[in-house]
């Protein structure tokens, strides 16, 4: 532990500790303390170098309300609000930390987004729990594998190398066919027209979608370009129908070649 100018500042694996031990004890803590937690969190990223300067840098140009907007959707009172994160890393980190801050400056009311967001007829203890299961949990995780990343000087916001998992034998013994790219995106289909979201926004969506899966079928390289910079250009404007466009990218430079 090191002290500079009368602030205690934390090695990085002490801090990395702490912002773990603080953000489980944001999970697991009663609703009506959450507060207080949040202040022990900001005070723990405030007295870490490695945790500051890393915040420092995905809330840099971050438009927090514009984020907002779109996670937290729906009309008034009520009417089809839901929630939902960014898909980035790097994103979720910033949009988080900016949210628990203004919790914590009391620009927004942690109790308000549990009733118009998370509630959904329940308890507040059922909506608490949503609520740090959908925002906390992947802040927490977003947040230390960043900095253990940055720790082996590594890029922070390189996509998780995942381990390929063996192909499913059927009955008879023969390996099961790979998932293909019209498959994926059908599923995403299925998943969107199933999902409560704004009407306009899910119709765009939908079709989207569908274009450049045919696109895609027909083999038609003009069309499948521009039906794959709409699919993008949507995707990051619109983080909450989750249409995993660096997997999608990957997938489609994989069958070229």
């Amino acid at each position: 532990m090191l002290k500079t100018e009368g602030i205690i500042m934390l090695t990085k694996q002490e801090s990395l500790e702490n912002f773990s031990l603080e953000t489980d004890d944001l999970i697991k803590c009663n609703y009506i303390l959450a507060d207080n937690k949040i202040s022990e969190i900001m005070k723990t990223i405030a007295s870490s170098k490695l945790l500051y300067e890393l915040f420092g840098f995905v809330t840099k140009n971050f438009d927090y309300d514009s984020y907002r907007s779109v996670c937290f959707s729906g009309g008034a009172e009520g009417a089809n609000r839901s929630f939902s994160m960014p898909e980035r890393k790097q994103d979720v980190m910033a949009f988080t930390l900016i949210l628990l801050y203004r919790i914590d400056t009391r620009q927004e009311d942690l109790l308000k987004i549990l009733d118009n967001y998370f509630k959904d007829g329940g308890t507040y203890i059922d909506a608490y729990k949503k609520f740090t299961e959908e925002v906390i949990l992947p802040f927490r995780d977003s947040t230390l594998s960043a900095a253990k990343a940055l720790m082996r000087d590594e890029d922070a916001f390189a996509p998780e190398k995942q381990e390929k998992p063996a192909p499913k034998k059927e009955k008879n013994g023969r390996r099961s066919k790979t998932v293909s790219l019209p498959e994926i995106l059908e599923d995403k289909q299925n998943r969107i027209s199933a999902k409560r979201f704004n009407s306009a926004l899910k119709e765009e969506a939908l079709f989207i979608i569908d274009s450049f899966k045919n696109a895609y079928i027909n083999g038609d390289e003009k069309e499948i370009a521009v039906c794959w910079l709409a699919y993008k250009y949507f995707s990051e404007c619109n983080p909450k129908f989750r249409l995993e466009s660096d997997k999608i990218y990957k997938m489609l430079k994989n069958s070229e070649d």
